[in-house]
């Protein structure tokens, strides 16, 4: 199953070193020197039903990002990612509330090679993420939210600026979500970002 993009709203990018937030134009991740931190935010609508004991995550679970430029791999952009802990979670509308949002205690490094215009990249497996989630209820009602939000790494260099395509470009992100079910078997569930 595919699901469509929904609005801008639920994909954005908060910049630490100008407090500042925005939900359009392209997603940035990583730094810019001399200025801009970019750690964005993507939410993904109706999730399956993923109850815990009951349906079970069944291989790689990934987000898959379009590159909306030609960005050289001249720092390294290392990122963790992090699931927002919360229960079919709402968009943030300021950095504010960006950077107070709850995060999953699970995480994945992802080092984001330098980057051609027009090019998929997928994370790495955040099945773990999605676990701790499941674990805590989110998804025992079908078609509830997630939102996956990115964090600097440890290793993060300058000149690690990476910008992919979100709603406002037409080339949201896709969370792809394979899962298996006693009674139908397995399934495939992908998630246009923020559907």
């Amino acid at each position: 199953m595919t699901y469509s993009p929904g609005a801008s709203a639920d994909d954005w990018t908060a910049d630490s070193s100008a407090t500042a937030f925005s939900s359009t134009g392209a997603l940035k991740m990583g730094r810019d020197f001399p200025s801009g931190n970019y750690a964005p935010g993507v939410r993904f609508l109706s999730l399956p039903l993923l109850r815990l004991g009951i349906e079970t995550i069944t291989g790689v679970c990934k987000v898959t990002f379009k590159a909306s430029g030609n960005f050289p791999e001249d720092g390294i952009c290392a990122m963790r990612i992090y699931g927002q802990l919360a229960s079919n979670p709402v968009n943030p509308t300021s950095y504010a509330q960006a950077v107070a949002l709850t995060k999953t205690t699970a995480f994945v490094n992802w080092i984001v090679p330098g980057l051609t215009s027009g090019t998929d990249y997928d994370t790495p497996d955040l099945a773990s993420i999605f676990q701790e989630m499941m674990t805590a209820g989110f998804f025992n009602v079908a078609g509830n939210a997630c939102t996956l939000l990115f964090a600097f790494g440890d290793d993060i260099e300058l000149f690690s600026l990476r910008e992919f395509g979100s709603m406002d470009v037409g080339t949201a992100p896709i969370l792809t979500l394979p899962f298996s079910t006693p009674s139908t078997g397995s399934n495939s569930v992908c998630l246009k970002g923020c559907a």
